[in-house]
């Protein structure tokens, strides 16, 4: 037997992005209960809740949440964003660095 997830519990932040249903992969039942009355809102992809630039209309819910668990009133700052940036970028320069030296047998 196969069953199909509803589509609730893995709501999508593009889901909000439609026009219509006609332009959604949704019926018309199953985008108006994905965007108003979602189950799991799934930040899967940038931007994510805490970012400045998340303009998702229920990205409130997830500070709800947080606001439940020890991060209680945590909030992104500027210094969080710019160290976390910093330390991706440098990640990313140690993997490029590592793919060059060993691609030129250095390593």
């Amino acid at each position: 037997m196969n069953y199909e997830l509803n589509p609730r519990w893995n709501q999508i932040p593009v889901a909000h992005r439609f026009n219509s249903w006609e332009e959604s992969p949704y019926t018309e039942q199953q985008l108006f209960e994905v965007v108003n009355h979602p189950f799991i809102i799934h930040y899967g992809s940038k931007p994510k809740p805490w970012d400045r630039r998340c303009t998702h209309p229920q990205k409130s819910l997830w500070y709800d949440s947080l606001n439940k668990t020890a991060w209680v009133g945590w909030q992104d700052t500027y210094l969080n964003h710019n160290t976390r940036f910093i330390r991706q970028g440098l990640r990313r320069l140690n993997r490029k660095t590592k793919q060059f030296l060993a691609s030129s047998k250095l390593l």
